[in-house]
């Protein structure tokens, strides 16, 4: 059936005819110790608390906060991924969910345009996702482990609300969407960063909530980025971070991703 989805594993809310969770799921992870980060002096994460919230308390209201970024996770190998280089420890356990905070401001009047809750222990119990906090430097940083996604939960699109709502909440001076992406051309390895220019956004969907979307695919519209890029940490990263490209596993370790 056309609206059969995955209901458990990574790609839980998925449609079984996604042809990037179908082939992804006929693989093997490749899963690669870090060891331990190597940060410049002064800019270790550090834990702190999420203001007077207890680990584990349910947000019900806005966020009383301030931050200044805001990072977002999707997947949970995304957030195992971005837990180990932050903290040493990868481990997404129901334990260590718990000891963050769900988030559920508005949940209820949002409720009606998320699809595909089914299999979200989150979104079955009435919030979009779980908050976290740490310092980086003299920067405070919020995590928000969000479990909505853009391909899984409707034409409604009931991310971008939940994030503009914790961006007015928040005041983050800088959100930084993470992820993993794949299906980019040979010329890129596993472990590549890319640093990009200029993006075209690409869907075959359609928004009728978000026309924009639409237009900026259909016209193959390019999104340019004039901010110039402080290279000091990268250049970093590339001398003291574990290299992941091995060009001799390639074949191995890629897996294409067509994404929308």
């Amino acid at each position: 059936m056309a609206g059969e989805v995955f209901k458990t594993g990574p790609f839980a809310g998925f449609s079984v005819h996604d042809q990037f969770a179908r082939a992804a799921t006929r693989e093997t992870a490749v899963v690669f110790d870090l060891g331990a980060v190597a940060w410049p002096d002064g800019l270790e994460p550090t834990p702190i608390a999420l203001g007077s919230y207890q680990p584990g308390e349910k947000i019900d209201g806005p966020v009383q906060f301030k931050a200044d970024v805001l990072v977002l996770h999707y997947t949970e190998l995304e957030t195992s991924a971005f837990l180990e280089v932050f903290t040493g420890d990868k481990d997404w356990s129901p334990a260590r969910r718990d000891s963050w905070n769900p988030y559920a401001h508005n949940f209820a009047s949002l409720s009606s345009i998320i699809k595909g809750k089914n299999g979200s222990y989150a979104l079955e119990h009435g919030f979009f996702g779980y908050l976290n906090a740490v310092m980086i430097g003299d920067q405070t940083v919020v995590l928000f482990k969000t479990e909505l996604h853009a391909k899984v939960n409707g034409d409604k699109l009931p991310i971008i609300p939940v994030v503009q709502q914790l961006v007015a909440e928040l005041a983050p001076s800088l959100v930084l969407s993470t992820g993993t992406a794949g299906g980019m051309g040979r010329v890129l390895n596993c472990g590549d960063v890319v640093v990009a220019g200029d993006a075209r956004f690409r869907v075959n969907t359609t928004y009728p909530t978000y026309p924009d979307i639409n237009t900026l695919s259909r016209n193959n519209t390019a999104l340019s980025n004039s901010v110039a890029v402080n290279d000091t940490y990268l250049k970093y990263a590339a001398d003291n971070l574990t290299k992941l490209t091995r060009r001799s596993d390639l074949r191995r370790l890629r897996i294409c991703h067509d994404d929308q």
